[in-house]
């Protein structure tokens, strides 16, 4: 295995320099076998690792950079007790296999309808620990059309975009809320949604919740979408940290507001 197939996390070594992660990135785009599935070790610290097996796709291998290399689900100092962990849009498996190593005790609860992520998903799933329910959540059932990805199976959408095609699949949609009420989650400690623009569904089913999630790591797809999430989210969580990569896309994390670090303020 070669080097760009391994990740170091949460103090297990130094982290990377930019200049070993792009040469790590370009390396694998040389590299790549179409068709073919790779694997690659987390490692993170007390000597535990976990072992992926992913799809040579780039967003794919943009999504293992973002979550593995630069850390967009970080681990909030001082947040302890993480004991339900429930991630939606898992597509292959890459956070669910970052936050069993940041938290190795949590039930997670992977939900993800694509059934070109779903091969992969189902072996890492089980290899991290975690259960699997192969549909997507909304704030109401129903059966709908999953358009997919252009060139990878990350930008997969219930709504059709410049990154999908016009081939869809119908895929099953359960309600938020009584999908994890039925699961046996009365609570949630660290909630994350990746559903490529439909996140606001999802929150609004799960508002009877909200309020008590410790960690929230979400992403959003329209400057609309940002304004709602953040009138939604904030008067009971504080933004801990976040992306922005564009007016229309980015990732936030916000922490409960009784749980949020102290911080120096400048000039306070």
């Amino acid at each position: 295995m070669s080097k760009r197939d391994e990740f170091w996390i949460d103090g297990a070594r130094a982290r990377r320099s930019l200049g070993e992660r792009i040469d790590r990135r370009l390396s694998r785009l040389i590299d790549a076998a179409p068709g073919r599935s790779r694997r690659i070790v987390v490692r993170g610290a007390a000597a535990r690792v976990v072992t992926i097996e992913i799809p040579n796709d780039p967003g794919v291998d943009y999504v293992a950079s973002e979550v593995l290399a630069q850390d967009c689900y970080p681990v909030v100092p001082g947040v302890s007790g993480i004991a339900t962990i429930v991630d939606v849009g898992a597509n292959v498996g890459i956070a669910a296999a970052r936050l069993r190593l940041a938290y190795p005790d949590a039930r997670i609860l992977c939900f993800e309808p694509n059934p070109s992520a779903l091969s992969h998903l189902r072996a890492n799933a089980a290899a991290v620990g975690a259960e699997l329910f192969e549909c997507g959540l909304a704030d109401a059932d129903a059966r709908l059309p999953l358009y997919a990805g252009r060139d990878s199976t990350v930008t997969a959408s219930l709504h059709r975009h410049h990154m999908t095609g016009d081939a869809s699949h119908e895929v099953s949609i359960r309600a938020a809320l009584p999908a994890l009420r039925s699961a046996g989650v009365s609570s949630i400690d660290i909630l994350k949604i990746d559903t490529e623009g439909a996140e606001l569904p999802i929150l609004r089913s799960l508002k009877p919740m909200l309020a008590g999630v410790r960690i929230l790591h979400l992403e959003f797809h329209s400057e609309a979408d940002r304004r709602e999430i953040q009138a939604m989210i904030e008067p009971t969580h504080s933004l801990w940290a976040g992306h922005i990569a564009g007016r229309h896309a980015g990732q936030f994390t916000f922490v409960r507001a009784d749980l949020v670090p102290v911080v120096a303020e400048i000039g306070r």
